[in-house]
């Protein structure tokens, strides 16, 4: 397959899979307003009925196919990608921040998410539905398949229309700048490696992380009950100045976290004499890969993006004009 027909076929495959995920997600939300559920059993749903048969089945079906690569990885590597997840987490935890302030400030509001009870919730089924199913399925669609067929463009560019249409399809505008953010480097990681395990124990971890906060926040009533910070109103500098710190520290531990995964997938090397910096290795194949590098901007990619666009718009919109989800989730 030629470059140009990959680039295409990557992005035909995405707009198939963007539709099937819509269908089967709206299918899904029909069944939950016909009456109360619990939280836990809707990310029960969505795992068992969209991400995998929607996103991870197809995916692996057409990776196999393509004969894309996959290699192992150390544990040098494995140990780089959990200290790259720190830097990641510090960053978009940051970002988002930044974002929220934002919106509140334009007088929105974020919707809430409905999380599990966690005193009622079985914690491995869980962490099944929550972090390592939609991390397993959503790698093997951004970064095994649809990465691989747009790798003729080129590593930068392709890192980033795959954090963006990653981004783009939570369809949370607020955690867009984090999750284009987190794409991107899936992305490069994916990317350098030439594997999907150091992504999907990022992608995971930043899952299972997040929700070990929410279950200690969740279960620390005292922070809650406690009247004088209840009442307690935090100055917008303030919160300000904690989210920089946050972004500065982020900003410097993934800076040195990806030079170490980079050096530990064997993708960097120095050479003074002839560029006088760090640089990303390529191979003559790579180099004769990329010589002619094509377009993504294909009709199926257009589609992609504007139906992304539309629906993040009308989730930007809720913000200013909330819908009240408290008849569905109980």
């Amino acid at each position: 397959m030629d470059n140009r027909n990959s680039v295409k076929s990557g992005s035909r495959f995405f707009l198939i899979l963007l539709l099937v995920y819509l269908a089967a997600s709206t299918v899904l939300s029909l069944f939950i307003t016909s009456g109360s559920i619990s939280a836990m059993w809707l990310y029960g749903l969505s795992a068992v009925f969209v991400s995998v048969p929607c996103m991870f089945v197809p995916s692996i079906a057409v990776f196999k196919k393509q004969g894309f690569i996959n290699k192992k990885v150390g544990i040098k590597t494995i140990l780089c990608s959990v200290f790259l997840l720190v830097g990641l987490y510090l960053l978009s935890t940051s970002i988002g921040s930044i974002a929220s302030i934002l919106i509140q400030l334009l007088g929105g509001h974020e919707l809430d998410t409905p999380l599990p009870n966690m005193s009622e919730a079985n914690p491995i089924l869980t962490i099944l539905f929550i972090c390592f199913i939609p991390a397993v399925a959503e790698e093997t669609m951004f970064r095994g398949v649809i990465l691989n067929f747009h790798k003729s463009l080129g590593r930068t560019k392709c890192a980033v229309i795959n954090g963006l249409l990653f981004g783009l399809m939570h369809a949370n505008p607020s955690g867009l700048p984090s999750l284009f953010l987190i794409g991107y480097f899936l992305g490069l990681v994916a990317y350098d490696s030439e594997s999907l395990y150091p992504g999907m124990i990022i992608h995971f971890l930043n899952n299972l992380v997040s929700l070990v906060l929410y279950m200690f926040m969740a279960s620390d009533t005292s922070i809650i009950s406690d009247s004088s910070l209840a009442q307690a109103e935090i100055p917008v500098w303030l919160d300000l100045l904690i989210v920089f710190g946050m972004l500065a520290v982020g900003i410097i531990i993934t800076f040195f976290a990806y030079r170490l995964f980079k050096k530990s997938v064997g993708k960097y090397e120095r050479n003074e004499e002839k560029y006088g910096v760090d640089r990303f290795f390529e191979s003559d194949e790579e180099i004769a890969l990329y010589a002619q590098r094509p377009s993504v901007a294909s009709a199926s990619f257009i589609v992609s993006i504007i139906i992304l666009v539309f629906l993040n718009a009308i989730t930007f919109m809720t913000y200013f004009w909330p819908v009240s989800l408290d008849g569905f989730f109980k």
